[in-house]
């Protein structure tokens, strides 16, 4: 398996931290596919075979329907992570950001005051930790590269403390 990629980009009055995920193989997303196709498709055709029969449209159905619309969905966003996820870590002047990035939507944003909290790499993933709350990244990284944006995360908050 791949190791994910980390990029740092500085913008001014602040420092994005990009951890990407490698891409899934193809045997893995186009199942994915398959059966998120499915949960939009199929109730959509029964829909019309019984509309098309005069028949009743029964609470069940309705409650299929929704069921295969929300795995489709659910399953459409395990193909966008699995090809172009990304997590997002910006250090700016007063606060730390964190969201997932799955290109046509963000997802699991999350907001530190920068000076209450603090950045922890312990088993291979980022914990930013305050006296209220814990929260954790979602991508697991190489234990050197944990350590080393740990570090770059540290020194980009004491670089935001000092100057500001």
């Amino acid at each position: 398996m791949r190791n994910p990629t980390l990029k740092e980009v500085s913008k001014g009055d602040s420092t994005e931290f990009i951890i990407r995920i490698p891409v899934s193989p193809l045997g893995v997303r186009i199942p994915l596919a398959v059966f998120a196709s499915l949960g939009f498709i199929v109730p959509i055709f029964v829909l019309v075979s019984l509309i098309g029969h005069n028949n009743e449209v029964w609470f069940g159905f309705v409650l299929a329907s929704m069921m295969g619309f929300g795995t489709g969905i659910y399953l459409f966003r395990f193909i966008l992570w699995n090809t172009y996820g990304a997590e997002h870590i910006i250090v700016s002047a007063s606060k730390i950001q964190y969201f997932c990035n799955y290109r046509f939507f963000r997802d699991n944003s999350q907001s530190f005051d920068l000076k209450r909290v603090s950045v922890i790499a312990e088993d291979s993933v980022l914990h930013f930790v305050t006296e209220k709350e814990s929260f954790s990244t979602s991508v697991q990284l190489p234990g050197e590269m944990a350590e080393t944006l740990c570090l770059r995360i540290k020194t980009e908050m004491s670089n935001f403390k000092t100057n500001y």
